[in-house]
Protein backbone atom coordinates (compact mmCIF):
# COMPACT_ATOMS: atom_id res chain seq x y z
CA UNK A 1 0.00 0.00 0.00
CA UNK A 2 1.18 3.49 -0.92
CA UNK A 3 -0.57 6.48 0.76
CA UNK A 4 0.51 9.92 -0.87
CA UNK A 5 -0.06 13.16 1.07
CA UNK A 6 -0.02 16.57 -0.32
CA UNK A 7 0.04 19.95 1.06
CA UNK A 8 -3.32 21.00 0.41
CA UNK A 9 -4.40 18.03 3.12
CA UNK A 10 -5.58 15.77 0.22
CA UNK A 11 -4.18 12.13 -0.06
CA UNK A 12 -4.59 9.42 -2.47
CA UNK A 13 -3.85 5.65 -1.18
CA UNK A 14 -3.10 2.93 -3.77
CA UNK A 15 -3.72 -0.36 -2.32
CA UNK A 16 -2.35 -3.80 -4.45
CA UNK A 17 -3.55 -7.42 -3.01
CA UNK A 18 -3.72 -11.09 -5.01
CA UNK A 19 -3.07 -8.95 -8.59
CA UNK A 20 -5.54 -5.66 -8.40
CA UNK A 21 -5.34 -3.01 -7.35
CA UNK A 22 -7.35 -0.19 -5.81
CA UNK A 23 -7.19 3.46 -4.95
CA UNK A 24 -8.82 5.62 -2.43
CA UNK A 25 -9.00 8.99 -2.27
CA UNK A 26 -10.09 11.94 0.69
CA UNK A 27 -8.46 14.80 3.04
CA UNK A 28 -6.10 14.60 6.22
CA UNK A 29 -5.51 17.02 8.96
CA UNK A 30 -3.80 16.37 12.65
CA UNK A 31 -6.42 16.17 15.41
CA UNK A 32 -6.03 18.14 18.78
CA UNK A 33 -4.96 14.67 20.20
CA UNK A 34 -1.94 14.79 17.98
CA UNK A 35 -3.63 12.14 15.41
CA UNK A 36 -3.33 12.03 11.69
CA UNK A 37 -6.81 11.32 10.71
CA UNK A 38 -7.86 10.24 7.06
CA UNK A 39 -11.68 11.44 5.77
CA UNK A 40 -12.54 8.89 2.91
CA UNK A 41 -14.29 10.53 0.17
CA UNK A 42 -16.35 7.82 -1.59
CA UNK A 43 -15.49 4.31 -0.52
CA UNK A 44 -12.97 3.44 2.34
CA UNK A 45 -10.43 0.37 2.16
CA UNK A 46 -12.67 -2.52 3.30
CA UNK A 47 -12.86 -3.13 7.38
CA UNK A 48 -11.59 0.66 7.65
CA UNK A 49 -13.37 2.89 10.01
CA UNK A 50 -14.10 6.40 8.35
CA UNK A 51 -12.47 8.65 9.57
CA UNK A 52 -9.23 6.43 10.37
CA UNK A 53 -7.25 8.37 12.82
CA UNK A 54 -3.75 7.05 14.20
CA UNK A 55 -1.43 8.59 16.48
CA UNK A 56 1.44 10.46 14.73
CA UNK A 57 5.04 11.09 15.02
CA UNK A 58 6.82 13.08 13.33
CA UNK A 59 9.52 10.84 11.12
CA UNK A 60 12.42 11.63 8.46
CA UNK A 61 12.49 10.25 5.23
CA UNK A 62 14.05 7.05 4.63
CA UNK A 63 12.69 5.56 8.40
CA UNK A 64 10.93 3.35 8.95
CA UNK A 65 7.99 1.77 11.71
CA UNK A 66 5.49 -0.22 12.76
CA UNK A 67 1.75 0.81 12.72
CA UNK A 68 -0.58 -1.66 14.84
CA UNK A 69 -4.48 -0.95 12.90
CA UNK A 70 -7.20 -2.82 13.86
CA UNK A 71 -4.86 -5.91 15.14
CA UNK A 72 -2.43 -6.15 12.41
CA UNK A 73 0.82 -4.87 12.49
CA UNK A 74 2.04 -3.07 9.12
CA UNK A 75 5.63 -1.64 8.21
CA UNK A 76 5.79 1.88 7.40
CA UNK A 77 8.51 3.67 5.83
CA UNK A 78 8.61 7.20 4.34
CA UNK A 79 9.97 8.18 1.40
CA UNK A 80 10.03 11.24 -0.63
CA UNK A 81 8.08 11.89 -3.57
CA UNK A 82 5.35 9.81 -5.22
CA UNK A 83 6.66 6.28 -6.07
Amino acid sequence: MHTHYRPDHSFDMVASRMGFSRTFKGSWAIDAKNNLCRTFVGDAPPDTPNPLCLPFTPHKVGESWTVDVNGSSRTATLKAGIE
